[in-house]
Parts: structure tokens; C-alpha cells; sequence
């Protein structure tokens, strides 16, 4: 567990000298919110969690907000954070047609606190006390953070985007060092008992991603040959045309060189 923002941002910069990326302590920033409030964030920002019963994000997100709002995923589901650009929030407000969805949006956009690239960090806290549990859920939204900064992100992998990201970030995590406890191996043996039993929870889901970045990372010794090998695995994977469904607001201006 983590003990709080200064062992979090330590795990950070070891992380980035691991893997061979640039780290400036100044982006890392974060908005502590309510459980409701992350909820709504992470249904506008395309958590894939909601895909069934709401649609994609953008045109059909906005058309079944009200529908969101009064469901009871609205407090079912347990989202501990996100990360996502302050704009691509604000860019909902053209798609809603209610004043008072608008107003909501305007208003929960002004607790987002964003870094200098205009990316956000949310983590779910109570008003009385950040526990150690938000500085768990801080570690794996710095880690977005931080592949952000370093332009790997995968926008050009249409509706398996998010899938991608959370496979890099959770590979990372556990990547040559413990977390909770735990390293690769403890993903390897995940990995292999959904092979046999089955995917059933969002992590087991998403494991087949993070398999990616265990084969594509694993057998390098150094950091800038780990840092070639994201740029040439992010580079080479195709652009589909749902990519080009997305706002504008949550492409990469450009990518950092390698």
C-alpha cells in the first residue's frame, strides 16, 4: 500500500527510469471526487462498462445521460478513478440537449484539476479522508499519466483503446518491482488460469492486453530498448475508422521521438 503522495510519485519515477521515459513531477496532479461524481466522469470518458446498456461514447452517451442518471449503475458500479482530458468532459456540453445535464457537466468539470497538457487525474476519496486505498487508485492514474506524457496512448485502436491503456498501466505496475505484494509472475499465473476458466471480471478481461506488454517487454535488460519497443508496438498497430469517431479533444497533439 501506498503511504501517500510522496511514495506514490517515487514509484512513479522509478517506473519511467525502468522503462526508459521522461518524468516531470510538475503533470502529476490529481482531483480527489465523490463515487457518484467518478461515475459520471468515467460514463462520459467511454468506460467500455457501459457500452451494453448506454452505447458508445459521444452522440450515444450524451442521448442516454438522463437514462444513466436514473439507473442504478449510476451508484452500482464501483469506479475508483480515471484519467482524462478536462475537454473532452467540456465537449459533451455542445452533445446534451437539457440545460440542466449542461449545467451539471459545467459545474462537475470545475473540480477537475488539470495538469499542464490539460489531463486529469480523478480518484474517488471521501470528503473526510484520502485513504491509503485512493493512493493505490493515484499510483494507476499517474501510470496513465505518465505514458500520456510520454505520447503512449493508444487513440488509434478505435473501441479497444481503453483495453490497450489499462494493459500497458497494469503491466507496468507490476513490472520489476512488487506491487501489493506481487509481480509478473502473479499476472502469468492470472493469465493462465482464464486461459482455462474463463475471463469473468474487468481485470481477467483486460489480462489478454496485458499479456501483450509481458511478451513485448519482458526479455529486455535495458530501458531504452523497452522504451523502442512501446513506440514500435504503438506505432505499428492500425488505425480503424471508429478512431476517427472520437472527439478531437482526446488525440495526442504529437508523439515525443524516439
Amino acid at each position: 500500500m501506498h503511504k501517500g503522495k510522496e511514495e506514490v510519485l517515487r514509484k512513479i519515477r522509478e517506473k519511467a527510469d525502468q522503462l526508459g521515459l521522461k518524468f516531470d513531477r510538475k503533470i502529476f496532479v490529481a482531483s480527489f471526487l465523490t463515487k457518484k461524481e467518478v461515475n459520471i466522469l468515467n460514463y462520459l470518458a467511454g468506460s467500455p462498462a457501459y457500452d451494453k446498456k448506454f452505447g458508445k461514447p459521444g452522440q450515444q452517451r450524451a442521448k442516454n445521460f438522463e437514462k444513466f442518471l436514473l439507473s442504478n449503475d449510476l451508484i452500482k458500479i464501483d469506479s475508483k478513478g480515471l484519467a482524462v482530458q478536462k475537454r473532452y468532459i467540456l465537449s459533451y456540453i455542445k452533445l446534451l440537449n437539457d440545460p440542466k445535464h449542461k449545467s451539471m457537466i459545467e459545474k462537475l468539470a470545475k473540480k477537475i484539476r488539470p495538469n499542464s497538457m490539460g489531463y486529469s487525474p480523478i480518484v474517488k476519496a471521501s470528503k473526510q479522508k484520502i485513504s491509503e486505498d485512493s493512493f493505490d487508485v493515484m499510483f494507476h492514474e499517474w501510470m496513465h499519466t505518465l505514458f500520456n506524457y510520454n505520447r503512449l496512448g493508444f487513440y488509434n485502436t478505435g473501441d479497444n483503446r481503453w483495453k490497450y491503456n489499462e494493459g500497458m498501466t497494469v503491466f507496468a505496475e507490476y513490472y520489476l518491482g512488487n506491487y501489493y505484494g506481487r509481480d509478473v509472475g502473479f499476472l502469468k499465473e492470472r493469465i493462465e488460469w482464464t486461459k482455462k476458466h474463463g475471463a469473468k471480471t474487468t481485470f481477467e478481461k483486460n489480462l489478454k492486453y496485458v499479456d501483450m506488454f509481458i511478451k513485448l517487454i519482458e526479455a529486455e535488460t535495458k530501458p531504452s530498448k523497452r522504451r523502442t519497443a512501446l513506440f514500435k508496438f504503438f506505432k505499428e498497430l492500425p488505425a480503424p475508422a471508429a478512431a476517427r469517431q472520437w472527439p478531437k479533444a482526446i488525440l495526442p497533439k504529437k508523439r515525443l521521438s524516439q
